[in-house]
């Protein structure tokens, strides 16, 4: 995966997203793109301060996972956001609360599609409420309705409980007609955005493959339902706008992602950890040696997080029964 290394020539504010705790910044970068600019210390809606110190090394780490497996991502980059150009800019300075130094880039992709339904402004100015229109039919007919199996299983590969119920981080883009689904912000995989002693105890409790996985299924799923909040939708209405466009009649829609899950190679994951800037990194080689070792065993427990969703009755479209798998080698895990 191409990564980009550039430096930030301008601010456009009128770009920036309201979605999300995070709300990035859109900037024109040195290559003439631009991009979403994300920030690691962050300001809640209690005006309370976080200090995201894993936040970038995720986004990257899981950007390249994602690019290596085929998802359709936004292109990212290393953005340097210079002390010279914080100087010249000193209101945007104060306003965004930027540092100089190093910065995660997301590309800003072209056409994409809003899901308001159309004329809602005009429907506002009667009296009328603003109407979002169904998720099932937003994700509805785009050019590759295969990525949503293949998001879902990406982000129970990286334990990513931030996706199924936020509004912000599945995009569609429409050129000419021709929609296609992209997924993004990976900043909070692993269940957050910091490197603390609760993640490494967390990502360094996962079973080998040889061991019963069913502790840290039971585990994660409770942190899956726990993070939506959600009680007549558990996992989130981005969940079940995906699932309801995900189909069993030809066999099982996980299969094919599953495969390239599980073929993972170890010398890719460090390749991919090696190309996180050193100063993204909080916990030194541990951090690095953590999170390659927690995709290793993570990819042979997808398949059985999904098997157990499947059960639990969470894809509307199920056939009933188990989830079946292509036989091909030797089958890992339960027996």
């Amino acid at each position: 995966m191409q990564i980009d290394k550039e430096y930030v020539d301008q601010i456009d504010a009128s770009l920036n997203p309201q979605l999300g705790m995070s709300k990035p910044i859109s900037i024109l970068a040195s290559n003439n793109k631009n991009y979403f600019l994300k920030r690691q210390y962050v300001i809640d809606q209690n005006g309370v301060s976080h200090n995201e110190n894993a936040v970038f090394m995720q986004e990257l780490f899981v950007s390249q996972i994602a690019n290596s497996l085929q998802i359709p991502i936004p292109s990212c980059a290393i953005l340097n956001l210079e002390k010279e150009f914080l100087e010249a800019n000193e209101d945007l300075r104060f306003q965004y609360h930027l540092k100089p130094g190093l910065y995660f880039g997301s590309e800003i992709l072209n056409n994409t599609e809003s899901n308001l339904v159309p004329h809602y402004i005009e429907a506002m100015q009667h009296g009328k409420p603003q109407i979002i229109r169904s998720w099932n039919s937003f994700f509805r007919n785009v050019e590759n309705p295969e990525a949503y199996a293949s998001i879902i299983a990406l982000d129970l590969l990286t334990a990513n409980c931030d996706r199924f119920g936020n509004e912000g981080n599945i995009i569609i883009t429409n050129h000419h007609n021709n929609r296609k689904v992209f997924a993004l912000d990976f900043g909070h995989c692993f269940l957050s955005p910091y490197w603390n002693k609760d993640k490494v105890r967390f990502m360094q409790s996962i079973p080998d493959k040889d061991q019963d996985p069913n502790n840290y299924i039971d585990y994660f799923l409770c942190k899956l339902l726990q993070s939506t909040n959600k009680p007549l939708n558990p996992l989130g209405t981005i969940f079940s706008g995906m699932q309801n466009n995900i189909f069993f009649e030809s066999g099982n829609p996980f299969a094919k992602i599953i495969s390239k899950i599980e073929s993972l190679k170890s010398e890719d994951l460090r390749m991919f950890i090696n190309q996180i800037p050193s100063v993204w990194v909080s916990g030194d080689t541990l951090q690095l040696d953590t999170y390659v070792n927690f995709i290793e065993k993570s990819k042979y427990l997808v398949r059985y997080l999904l098997e157990r969703l499947y059960e639990l009755g969470a894809f509307n479209n199920s056939l009933g029964g188990k989830l079946e798998w292509p036989i091909s080698g030797i089958n890992y895990g339960i027996q």
